[in-house]
């Protein structure tokens, strides 16, 4: 796939969607804040961390091309996206890639974080608890393909 075909800015890590079923479970993270996506890479790169990284994206619509075309068992997608919408992102990769698997990040209240996930079927994780809770969520989200 020639990167420059999605636009920018996003990050294509792994171009190989083909895997086999020992593998480890592959993210996609669309958040527009790099300190937020860098955190992330960081908490998930640590020893014994059992998710690999497959790609990056900053807005709603290279998110959506990436999740296309690299098929990640998950999708970490904050809901304030500066370009485009968190929560439209989420229900149309809902509505177009069934095996992908949603988890929805944000600052907002607790309460909310917990209606969206009812409401929507998707697992959600506060930003101030990401070091405390990603990893948790996301095996959660695998484990419930709903």
């Amino acid at each position: 796939m020639d990167a420059r075909a999605l636009g920018a800015p996003f990050v294509l890590i792994h171009g190989d969607s083909n895997c086999a079923e020992d593998r480890m479970p592959r993210l996609l993270i669309v958040d527009d804040s790099p300190m937020i996506r860098r955190a992330v890479r960081d908490f998930l790169g640590v020893e014994g961390s059992s998710w690999e990284i497959c790609g990056e994206a900053a807005g709603a619509e290279n998110g959506f091309q990436l999740c296309r075309s690299l098929e990640p068992d998950a999708i970490l997608i904050d809901l304030s996206l500066s370009e485009g919408n968190g929560l439209d992102l989420a229900l149309r990769v809902k509505g177009t890639l069934a095996g992908t698997r949603i988890v929805v990040m944000s600052e907002h209240s607790p309460r909310v974080l917990e209606i969206l996930a009812t409401t929507y079927d998707v697992e959600a994780v506060d930003k101030s608890m990401l070091s405390s809770h990603l990893i948790d969520t996301l095996n959660r989200a695998i484990a419930n393909p709903g």
